[in-house]
């Protein structure tokens, strides 16, 4: 199967928009190995991040969350990975 070059920058353009929606949901978490350190729970949109990170909260109190589209900066007491 072979597309024209007009249906791949369509793609590809669409990617870009999506990609470019897309919001991360950041926890901070704790371990004995790396200290305190950022985990990506989940990709989300724009329009539905602020659910999500209602859900997350409620299923877990005791743990921040953040939104942001990069990974936050590591906390002072972080071990360098």
């Amino acid at each position: 199967m072979t597309f024209s070059r007009d249906v791949l920058l369509y793609v590809h353009r669409n990617e870009e928009l999506l990609e470019s929606a897309m919001i991360k949901l950041w926890s901070l978490r704790n371990s004995i190995a790396r200290g305190e350190h950022w985990v990506c729970e989940r990709e989300c949109l724009e329009a539905t991040c602020n659910e999500w990170l209602a859900v997350f909260r409620k299923s877990e109190p005791e743990v921040n969350f953040v939104l942001a589209t990069k990974r936050p900066k590591a906390p002072k007491n972080a071990f360098a990975a």
